[in-house]
């Protein structure tokens, strides 16, 4: 497999890899200049591809689901690289300190951060090219147009019955509770709710007037939808008054309903704001998650693929006893405070701390030592967010995100002061062949 990706790499870069390696055997190790050029090539090409994409209104992409189909390939690129740094780890291959600790930090971290938000930049890209599609006025006018429309289109007999619709346009009918086009989240003064579409509904109007809310929700109607209304506004209004619910089912009417109303969703989120991308605070607990995953990284380093599998079960398992003793003890002294968890919580951090960092320096200890330092490592990231929440009864989203860069500061202190330099030592150990 190596090999066939040995293929791809040009001469120059082979040229740069035997200098680095020569010279540099450091930074070598951190795979940066490969990373760079195969980063350099897909992050052009894919924001090539997004500049020029074509969207229309009758097709208008999710930015959600764009960013997370390409996390996939992001993941795949970071296991790759992290795979081929790993094959050449100085510090925990012969036991010696190895220089430019802090420099491979912010390597890791910087590739970490390229790969992790390209695909939301993408996102926005997209965000940003929805809403060149149409003006936010025009979208509104067109929603409106379709909620006031939408009840000459009726598919559905019971609904008929129900909301007087059967009496024409007169005396409290269509009174059906929603608006069918607009988004939950998407209210700009300017849309019509659902009291003032009801009173324009309830005037007593004439035959041409309703021929002309039929005509312009058609044409609205279409705009957004491969499978266009092929009847006259004559022919639907007559249908209408003839209760012939079934000729807009066989006229797939409920299937381009769906696909208008997917794609006035997107446009509304997209000018509201309301895509997960979006979101003030998606950024900042995406953010934090890259922080975890930047610190995992360096703990597969510090030790090997066993080590980290073992640590990871350990943690499993160590979330699996704290909830069964949080539960058994609420269960047993009738003891409902949140708290408890959290003290639950400081003693099993207490625990591994001891088993971490306790004198006993035998071989079999090393690998049990490097799994508790790995779990501490990592708890240390979300311990201020576990402790806070479990004290506090009321928390919001920037106490939360506060409190996760707060760990991720400790962490950061910690590993370099504290952890890096145990696990350097339990390398250090000699170990049998």
């Amino acid at each position: 497999m190596l090999r066939k990706f040995d293929s791809f790499i040009p001469p120059f870069l082979r040229q740069l890899d035997h200098q680095l390696l020569t010279n540099r055997p450091g930074l070598w190790a951190t795979k940066i200049h490969y990373i760079l050029y195969f980063f350099t090539i897909g992050a052009g090409l894919l924001f090539l591809q997004g500049f020029t994409r074509n969207i229309s209104l009758q097709d208008v992409p999710s930015p959600d689901i764009n960013t997370m189909l390409l996390v996939i390939p992001a993941t795949i690129a970071f296991l790759f690289w992290a795979y081929r740094v790993s094959l050449f780890q100085v510090e925990r291959t012969f036991g010696i300190p190895g220089k430019g600790k802090i420099r491979d930090q912010f390597i890791y971290a910087a590739v970490i951060l390229a790969l992790g938000f390209t695909p939301v930049i993408y996102g926005h890209l997209l965000n940003h090219k929805i809403k060149q599609q149409i003006s936010e006025e025009q979208l509104i006018s067109d929603i409106n147009t379709l909620n006031i429309g939408e009840n000459l289109f009726i598919t559905d007999p019971y609904i008929f019955e129900n909301t007087g619709a059967q009496k024409g346009f007169s005396e409290e009918i269509i009174n059906i509770g929603y608006n069918r086009y607009s988004h939950y989240s998407y209210y700009p003064v300017s849309l019509l709710r659902e009291t003032e579409i009801n009173n324009i509904l309830n005037q007593t109007l004439s035959e041409p007037e309703m021929l002309r809310i039929i005509s312009n929700f058609i044409e609205v109607f279409n705009k957004y939808t491969r499978e266009k209304i092929d009847l006259s506004p004559e022919e639907i209004l007559a249908r209408y008054q003839q209760k012939k619910f079934d000729d807009f089912r066989q006229n797939r009417f409920e299937t381009a309903k769906y696909e208008v109303t997917t794609n006035l969703e997107r446009l509304q989120r997209a000018w509201g704001g309301k895509f997960e991308i979006s979101n003030h605070n998606f950024g900042h607990f995406y953010l934090f998650a890259l922080v975890i995953i930047w610190m995992a990284f360096q703990v597969f380093l510090s030790t090997s693929w066993k080590i980290f599998a073992g640590s990871a079960i350990t943690g499993i398992i160590s979330i699996i006893l704290i909830s069964i003793s949080f539960n058994t003890i609420r269960y047993l002294f009738n003891v409902y405070d949140d708290s408890l968890i959290g003290m639950i919580v400081i003693v099993a951090f207490t625990f591994f701390t001891y088993q971490a960092f306790r004198r006993k320096q035998t071989e079999r200890m090393i690998a049990w030592k490097s799994v508790a330092l790995s779990v501490i490592t990592m708890t240390t990231l979300i311990m201020p967010f576990i402790i806070t929440s479990s004290f506090s009864h009321s928390m919001n989203d920037e106490t939360a995100i506060l409190l996760f860069y707060t760990g991720s500061v400790m962490g950061i202190i910690l590993w370099n002061s504290s952890y890096k330099p145990r696990f350097s030592k339990l390398a250090a150990f000699p170990r049998e062949n």
